[in-house]
């Protein structure tokens, strides 16, 4: 399950916004992934990491963009639409091989899919929440954001058929 708390920013549908995302990890280069929730599902929206810049074809750089900055991945939400609300979540794997969405168990890029229960229990995540409301005829997007705030994604696990 997921929780969302948080304050409350407010931009106007066809603008943009700064979802921010820090991160602690012992990685020297870790990767780093934004995904948005689908329902009770995440969908891979792009991960960065070195000189890699690869996004979802969902979600294109021209309106969803992400730039490391030291210890933070904000991710740019350009043109807003009223389909952008959602709950995003940002990802820092805490081991080399978790969270690529080309990794078995992972989110193929463009697909939905709940997370490794392996790389959900070792995980980080912070989690960042687009919302709407409707105010005299004129749609509002409320940003409710986590600002160093994290959460641990939960899963349950159930034995091999094997």
């Amino acid at each position: 399950s997921f929780r969302c708390i948080g304050g409350e920013v407010i931009a106007a549908e066809g603008d943009s916004v700064t979802l921010s995302c820090t991160f602690k990890t012992s990685t020297s280069l870790p990767r780093l992934f934004w995904y948005k929730q689908v329902n009770s599902y995440l969908k891979y929206m792009l991960r960065r990491y070195l000189t890699t810049k690869e996004n979802s074809p969902e979600f294109k750089e021209n309106r969803f963009d992400a730039e490391v900055k030291d210890k933070s991945i904000p991710l740019t939400i350009h043109d807003l639409h009223v389909s952008d609300s959602a709950v995003y979540y940002c990802l820092v794997p805490s081991r080399e091989d978790q969270w690529s969405p080309h990794s078995q168990g992972g989110m193929a890029p463009g697909d939905v899919g709940i997370p490794a229960c392996e790389s959900c229990a070792s995980s980080r995540v912070s989690s960042v929440c687009l919302r709407i409301s409707v105010s005299l005829s004129v749609l509002l997007l409320h940003l409710v954001l986590f600002l160093n705030h994290q959460v641990w994604l939960e899963c349950t696990c159930s034995p091999s058929s094997n």
